[in-house]
């Protein structure tokens, strides 16, 4: 049983993982630890910039309002920042029309925007 690499002195994590799946049930039974090692480096290796970015917003918007908000705001706050990518290709213009166009009084007060 041996890893074949392309370079002779390293081995990827998918050569490792190829040849797990090639392995026999009993087989995988005897590397059960490094199994499990590497489903955590499959995982931690998506997960942990995402994360890390996140605490990241989360101290800069708390230092900036303070305790000025409340926990419902701090998560709405933190929604927008994650889905950035999404909010920023937003039409502002279009949220407003849809906000004031639910309540008469919202019209009156903010006008309607066309």
């Amino acid at each position: 049983m041996h890893f074949k690499s392309a370079n002779k002195n390293t081995v990827e994590l998918s050569d490792v993982i190829t040849f797990l799946q090639q392995q026999s049930a009993a087989a995988r039974m005897l590397f059960s630890e490094v199994t499990t090692l590497v489903k955590i480096l499959l995982v931690i290796l998506a997960t942990n910039a995402t994360s890390e970015r996140t605490f990241s917003a989360l101290r800069r918007i708390k230092t900036y309002l303070r305790t000025t908000m409340s926990q419902a705001r701090l998560n709405h706050l933190m929604v927008l920042y994650v889905h950035k990518d999404r909010t920023d290709n937003l039409d502002l213009k279009q949220v407003a029309t849809e906000f004031c166009a639910t309540r008469e009084r919202r019209q009156c007060v903010l006008g309607v925007f066309n």
